[in-house]
């Protein structure tokens, strides 16, 4: 994908990463040379996927604050550091702080980008889409859905040295759907 030094030697934590496009995420990020801290309410999903790309586990509920501050814990004690946050928990935010109330000396050096996955098969859409995929796919101009493959490579491009001057942006991924 990108060269192994943009994101060699980097520390990611991915919420959702014991299944479907977290899951593809961590594959991705650790391909890449990252190391990653898999965050899942399931335990056993988080810790097979981080047992695949030797990284650690957390079991967490994303919606519970101190969980929050629990896995990010979680990721210093265990790697160090922490580079890159990869929230793909289908949950929204849990405004542990009010975004007003972050001073703008603590946003300097974030980036902050968005991705918009389209229709994607993953074990939570998966009968959703058998139910009707001619008509979900009719509406995708590409002509089918996602895979969970398709929406980690722009993660691992958001992630690198190479997005450096991205940020505030939204992203689709979404086969054509949003140009329509």
């Amino acid at each position: 994908m990108l060269s192994s030094r943009s994101l060699g030697g980097k520390v990611a934590l991915v919420t959702g990463g014991g299944s479907g496009i977290g899951a593809a995420c961590v594959r991705a990020l650790a391909e890449e040379g990252v190391s990653v801290l898999v965050v899942d309410y399931d335990a056993e999903a988080a810790a097979a996927i981080a047992a695949e790309v030797g990284g650690s586990a957390f079991a967490a509920d994303v919606t519970d604050p101190d969980a929050c501050i629990a896995m990010v814990a979680a990721a210093l004690d265990a790697l160090g550091r922490l580079d890159v946050a990869v929230n793909n928990a289908g949950v929204g935010p849990a405004g542990l702080i009010p975004t007003a109330d972050i001073s703008v000396d603590d946003w300097r050096g974030i980036r902050v980008n968005a991705v918009g996955p389209g229709t994607t098969e993953t074990s939570l859409t998966r009968d959703a889409i058998a139910s009707e995929p001619e008509k979900i796919v009719a509406r995708v101009p590409l002509g089918r859905v996602a895979v969970p493959e398709d929406i980690a490579p722009l993660v691992v491009f958001l992630a690198s040295d190479a997005s450096a001057f991205c940020t505030g942006g939204w992203y689709a991924v979404d086969g054509g759907w949003t140009a329509q």
